[in-house]
């Protein structure tokens, strides 16, 4: 098994151990979500239709679980609730667990330093890698300070 299908079946049994159930959705718009009940059980859908790769179902994945288990979910008719607050948590939660800071350090202290190269060691997307890019900030700026 290669590695990014070996990090995916690690998500699914991640998700499966915390009692959050993993559907298959088919919709015109819809890559993925997640609800939670009253009760506080938590569900995912993904849209197999919209999965890139398996480094796109990764993140769709982990995205979701960060929204459940950080309970970041907002109400779409509350003037007050802001939805990029919890989608930048659910991503936040999703960046720890697939990029966590030690193993973002040893990669690039092994040379591996391009977002692109840094997305494929990771099994992540671009736009994942990014977003760590910006949250793990410092390293960013001491690596760009190495560049120039």
């Amino acid at each position: 098994m290669n590695r990014a299908k070996d990090k995916l079946t690690k998500i699914y049994e991640y998700a499966e151990s915390k009692k959050i159930g993993v559907y298959s959705l088919k919709t015109q718009v819809v890559e993925s979500m997640s609800v939670m009940d009253a009760e506080g059980k938590c569900d995912i859908a993904i849209n197999p239709e919209k999965i890139k790769s398996t480094a796109d179902e990764i993140v769709k994945l982990a995205h979701e679980i960060g929204h459940c288990e950080c309970g970041a979910f907002y109400n779409e008719y509350s003037p007050l609730d802001i939805r990029a607050k919890h989608e930048r948590r659910a991503t936040e939660w999703a960046i720890r667990e697939l990029i966590p800071r030690s193993k973002l350090i040893e990669a690039i202290k092994e040379g591996i330093l391009t977002k692109n190269e840094l997305a494929e060691h990771f099994e992540v997307t671009e736009e994942l890698m990014q977003a760590a890019m910006e949250y793990y900030s410092d390293i960013v700026y001491k690596l760009q300070y190495l560049w120039s």
